[in-house]
């Protein structure tokens, strides 16, 4: 099936009320934002359309937004921001699952310093071996070089304990100012590989799409647009939860279209391999 390649999203604005946009790789890089982006949130906005920023990043969704509006993402630009941090921030808080308590309450962490924050109003104690721990929260590797293979030993240790982890970042891989680097859900996907019980928080997942949704009661999904740059995350969780999805394609599978002669044989590709289609694609967020 060709999947039609679209020049700006005004070609789709018509058939939605809501837009779910990411935001690293199709607002910002974590570096820089994409201003045609930016500008493209603007003009929903002005187009009275409903905005929801749904971003994979470990931290709380209101430190997300301070943080986005220091980049150059201004909070009057979208109406919700949901994040797969403050999911799992409130899966440890509130314990409102029998498997959640299960996890104690010694937390070993695995992450880079920005996002353990992460661990702040929680009462838990971070502790600094398995020995310890209850249970392991990871939000990506500790430096943007690592390899996952630096981990190995520690998740074989962890697995042998039956220790769960809790992911609070479903994404593999991030690109950074052009450099690629793992993120939480490569260390899950690992874990698992090794035996171990992973718990996940955000997309493709469907907590974090309810609760978008909770705050759309009277919206239709048929009237939601999700904009993704992510095959492994942002394009099954809209399928999963039957609403359309633009897909731009200038994100992390940039190379794979550099690579192949034409868009639909890299798509192609994609989709098989995911099981899931978008309705359109785009190069770059644009209105």
């Amino acid at each position: 099936m060709t999947i039609p390649c679209i020049y700006g999203v005004n070609n789709l604005t018509n058939d939605y009320d809501v837009f779910l946009v990411d935001a690293w790789g199709v607002l910002h890089d974590g570096v820089d934002v994409f201003d045609d982006a930016i500008s493209c949130l603007k003009v929903l906005k002005d187009a009275n359309k409903t905005v929801i920023i749904l971003s994979n990043a470990a931290r709380r969704s209101s430190k997300l937004v301070q943080e986005m509006d220091k980049l150059g993402v201004p909070s009057d630009h979208f109406d919700f921001l949901f994040s797969s941090g403050e999911e799992a921030w409130q899966a440890m808080f509130n314990r409102s699952e029998q498997y959640q308590l299960e996890w104690g309450r010694q937390c070993l962490y695995i992450g880079n310093e920005r996002s353990r924050s992460l661990l702040d109003g929680l009462d838990i104690e971070e502790v600094s071996s398995l020995d310890q721990a209850s249970f392991m929260l990871v939000t990506g590797v500790e430096n943007m070089q690592d390899r996952v293979e630096k981990y190995d030993n520690l998740l074989l240790d962890a697995a042998s304990r039956n220790l769960p982890m809790v992911c609070a970042n479903s994404d593999r891989i991030a690109v950074r100012g052009g450099v690629p680097y793992f993120c939480g859900g490569a260390l899950a996907i690992r874990y698992r590989e090794l035996g171990g019980r992973v718990f996940e928080f955000g997309k493709p997942h469907r907590p974090i799409y309810e609760r978008c949704l909770s705050v759309l009661p009277d919206t239709a999904a048929s009237r939601i647009l999700a904009i993704g740059d992510s095959f492994e995350t942002d394009m099954p969780g809209a399928s999963n939860m039957g609403i359309d999805s633009l897909f731009v394609t200038q994100g992390i599978h940039v190379e794979m279209f550099q690579q192949e002669s034409n868009y639909q044989k890299a798509l192609d590709k994609l989709m098989e391999t995911w099981e899931c289609q978008p309705r359109a694609l785009i190069d770059y967020l644009k209105w």
